[in-house]
């Protein structure tokens, strides 16, 4: 009932005008913002049989409109939200800051020719113990990769102007395949003693 004493106004017993004065409109955002009493002077104006005159004055002010809860509630989330957004990025810029540290530091064993020689010997090491090595009945003979870090710097900057060997023989695979094993193996030594008879 509020917004309807201030977009009209009363003329007469029971008859209205619409109301252009700003000032009013600028007074009841601030007294429904601040809880303050309404003036309800449509209100009073109105007939008492359809809740109007002093008595649905008196109603009105009794039992408000929830524009102001509804007014808080909303700047009250704007503000949560706003702070919890601003904490967010606050931490985000610190993450960003130590992320940018930690891969400038790494970087180096990626760039410089030694330490990517460092890396590699600890590459090494650490495929070494994976790498068993392989038993001698084997088919297939895959050994440890050696200088992996430097196989792929080098191999996969590929340079058309100078022969490349690849990444496989780059990482030291010479062969893949037991042909010692194959050679020995029973199906093979049956179908070259088929093939003689």
């Amino acid at each position: 009932m509020g917004l309807l004493n201030v977009l009209f106004e009363p003329t007469g017993n029971s008859t209205f005008k619409t109301n252009s004065n700003i000032n009013d409109i600028v007074n009841y955002l601030i007294n429904v913002t601040l809880e303050r009493p309404l003036s309800l002077s449509v209100l009073q104006a109105l007939p008492s049989k359809i809740g109007g005159g002093a008595e649905g004055v008196k109603v009105a002010n009794a039992n408000p409109n929830r524009e102001p809860i509804i007014l808080w509630t909303t700047v009250t989330v704007f503000i949560f939200f706003l702070v919890w957004i601003i904490i967010l990025q606050i931490v985000n810029c610190r993450r960003c800051y130590c992320c940018r540290n930690t891969a400038s530091e790494g970087c180096t064993y990626l760039v410089e020719e030694s330490a990517v020689e460092k890396t590699d010997y600890v590459f090494n090491s650490i495929l070494g113990k994976e790498f068993d090595s392989t038993s001698p009945n084997e088919l297939v003979t895959i050994e440890q990769p050696k200088n992996v870090l430097t196989a792929l710097l080098t191999k996969c900057n590929y340079d058309p102007a100078e022969t490349s060997v690849g990444l496989l023989s780059a990482v030291g695979y010479s062969n893949l395949v037991n042909v010692f094993a194959i050679a020995d193996s029973n199906t093979i030594q049956k179908a070259l003693n088929d093939s003689r008879e």
